[in-house]
C-alpha cells in the first residue's frame, strides 16, 4: 500500500458493498473505504455496485490497516490538496460550496478538498440538524477553526461569520425587563 499512497495517484477500484457511511471497495492488492461525503453529488452508492471508481487515497493508517479513498479527490486537479493545505490559515475566511449534509454537520468543498462545519458551529442558536441552516450546493464564505496538516482536516464555523450574541445582549436587553422566551 506504501506505493499506492501517493497525494497524486489515481487508483481504479471495483465497489464491492456499501453501508450507511459509503462504500467498501477492493483491489488486488488493497481493501478501502470510501465515505459517503467523498462521493461525487448525484450518485446514490447503491449505483455505485460491482463498479470500477477512480479514486485517490486521502487517509492510510498502517498500524489499524486502514485506507480511505475519495472519488471527489481523484476528480479535483493533481496537488490541488496539497496546495490548499500549504496556503489555508486558521483564522482566515474562505468560499466554499456544502457537499454533504450529516448529523453532526455539513462537509464544505473548499476548492480542491472538503472541511466539517460541526453542527455547534452552524449557527450561535439551537440546531437540530445542519439541513435547518445549510443545503447542498450552498455557496458560503466559512471560517477556518483548525488545520490537522498531519490528518489532512480543515474544521470550519459558519458561526463565526455573524456577530456573537452574547457580545450585544445589553444593546437589547437590560435588567427587569420582561421578554417572550421558548
Amino acid at each position: 500500500i506504501d506505493k499506492l499512497y501517493k497525494e497524486d495517484e489515481i487508483i481504479r477500484l471495483k465497489v464491492v458493498g456499501c453501508n450507511q457511511g459509503g462504500l467498501l471497495v477492493q483491489g488486488e492488492m488493497i481493501n478501502g473505504f470510501v465515505p459517503t461525503s467523498h462521493l461525487l453529488a448525484g450518485h446514490k452508492k447503491k449505483e455505485y455496485l460491482q463498479q470500477i471508481v477512480s479514486l485517490k487515497v486521502i487517509e492510510y493508517d498502517q498500524d489499524r490497516c486502514r485506507v480511505v479513498l475519495s472519488e471527489r479527490a481523484a476528480q479535483a486537479e493533481s496537488g490541488t490538496r496539497i496546495k490548499l493545505l500549504d496556503t489555508l490559515e486558521e483564522g482566515t475566511c474562505i468560499p466554499g460550496i456544502v457537499t454533504t449534509l450529516t448529523d453532526f454537520g455539513a462537509f464544505v468543498d473548499l476548492g480542491g478538498m472538503e472541511g466539517l462545519i460541526h453542527i455547534s458551529e452552524l449557527s450561535w442558536g439551537r440546531v437540530d440538524h445542519p439541513s435547518d441552516v445549510v443545503a447542498i450546493g450552498d455557496e458560503l464564505e466559512v471560517y477556518v477553526l483548525n488545520i490537522d496538516r498531519k490528518e489532512n482536516k480543515v474544521a470550519l464555523s459558519l458561526k463565526k461569520m455573524c456577530p456573537n450574541p452574547w457580545e450585544t445582549i445589553t444593546e437589547r436587553y437590560h435588567q427587569g425587563q420582561i421578554v417572550e422566551a421558548v
